[in-house]
């Protein structure tokens, strides 16, 4: 936690760039959200004016998800003049209905050629809702933008700090750090204690000196070196004198005595060399070695 805390740095503030894109969106969908609210309250009083076919089952279902959208959307802050461009518009195909015989083909293109008046306020009104929307779009993509390069610069800042901080520390202070560390990991994640030896035996098994450094060997070369010295007494145990006797006779000099507990000291240390050469990997033999340099012959004197 320290090692974090210490390379970490706080962005308490935004950049300019950031907090001004994030400004425009937000104005932005504020006025997507009215004029969403315009049209679906314009939509229910269009529907529900004066000389709606209020008989009419199309008119009437329409009217009722109108109603219902304007009950989730909400009440627009100004309404729009809806009444207005009815008025423009029935006027219109009134003055159609005199002389056509196809009604519906002539107000689909009196339709498409009426761009004056409340209509073509209306038309206009809709085509500026449309470039809002992708405005929208846009600043939604510039706060995604600056925030990226925020946390990027935020990332490389802390990535920075953390390399300054152990550039300025000593050598023995950076050793005090991650000893402490590893013991509150301990401490507060005990389940980590055997992954944390099997790592030093590893390590040990790789680097023999660092025994004498850490002062303790791994598990599985403890337990190899146990298995083959147990198993050596038990051959010892089990060894017979008479196998170094080569001549069986009432008497024996000197010289065949010492000659007979050489032998026997020869077979002793081979049956020991051999479990251990049996039980212990490389690795373990080699931690073995490392430690016979220092501790062989320490509390021996002449």
């Amino acid at each position: 936690m320290f090692l974090l805390c210490a390379g970490c740095n706080s962005y308490t503030f935004k950049s300019s760039r950031l907090a001004k894109a994030e400004g425009q969106l937000k104005e932005a969908q504020s006025l997507v959200v009215e004029k969403q609210r315009q049209y679906t309250t314009a939509t229910v009083d269009a529907l529900t004016a004066p000389g709606s076919p209020t008989t009419n089952a199309n008119v009437i279902v329409a009217t009722e998800y109108a109603k219902g959208a304007q009950s989730l959307s909400g009440m627009p802050t100004e309404r729009l003049d809806v009444t207005t461009a009815i008025e423009q518009v029935r006027k219109e195909v009134e003055a159609i209905g005199e002389t056509t015989t196809n009604l519906q083909a002539d107000v689909n293109k009196m339709w498409i050629t009426l761009t004056n008046g409340a209509v073509g306020v209306m038309r206009k009104d809709i085509a500026d809702a449309s470039v809002l929307l992708k405005k929208v779009e846009v600043l939604e993509a510039k706060v995604q933008e600056a925030e990226d390069a925020l946390v990027s610069k935020a990332a490389y800042e802390e990535k920075q700090g953390v390399k300054r901080f152990w550039q300025k520390t000593g050598f023995w202070t950076k050793i005090g750090i991650i000893a402490g560390g590893l013991i509150a990991l301990c401490v507060f994640v005990p389940t980590v204690i055997p992954i944390l030896g099997s790592v030093i035996g590893w390590l040990i098994g790789k680097i023999p000196s660092l025994v004498s450094f850490v002062g303790v060997v791994g598990k599985n070369t403890f337990d190899a070196v146990v298995e083959g010295v147990g198993n050596a007494k038990k051959a010892v145990k089990e060894t017979q004198v008479s196998s170094v006797v080569s001549e069986d006779k009432e008497t024996y000099t000197r010289a065949e005595v010492n000659t007979m507990l050489e032998d026997l000291k020869s077979k002793i240390e081979g049956i020991y060399k051999n479990n251990l050469r049996n039980t212990t990997s490389d690795a373990d033999k080699a931690v073995i070695a490392s430690r016979e340099l220092e501790v062989v012959d320490r509390g021996v004197t002449d």
